[in-house]
């Protein structure tokens, strides 16, 4: 929950906007899929502002950047069981079935203007341990 209501918040004021384009849960899986359009302003350093345009915020270097963001939450029990994974070591598929019975959000996000100058990728995951 955290990660969907991270923004607005008063220290990130970077963050102009944040909209859900779409959100649908799989009726086979039972993941969440979310995609956010987000709006993002930061500071150009003075050797990109001959390449891209900037806007009048931010004494001329700001620069707004449009961000796609895909997330996927799985629920519990995603992983399966150790039965499934063939002949691994014991330990392993208890670590793996640990892992496997705790909630997961997995993101990724990429800017989409000024990509012909500089395309960003970011993903990343967040899961819960043991004890929650």
């Amino acid at each position: 929950m955290a990660y969907y209501v991270r923004y607005p918040n008063p220290f990130a004021r970077h963050v102009l906007s944040v909209d859900v384009v779409d959100r649908w849960i799989d009726a086979n899986t039972g993941r969440l899929h979310t995609k956010r359009l987000i709006l993002k302003r930061g500071i150009m350093p003075k050797w990109a502002t001959k390449w891209l345009p900037a806007t009048n915020m931010s004494g001329g270097r700001g620069m707004d950047a449009w961000i796609l963001e895909e997330s996927v939450v799985d629920p519990p029990g995603w992983g399966g069981s150790s039965t499934s994974r063939g002949k691994q070591d014991a330990s392993v598929n208890q670590q793996a079935d640990q892992y496997g019975i705790q909630p997961r959000l997995s993101f990724t996000q990429g800017n989409l203007n000024h990509r012909k100058f500089m395309h960003i990728i970011e993903s990343g995951e967040l899961c819960s341990g043991p004890n929650e």
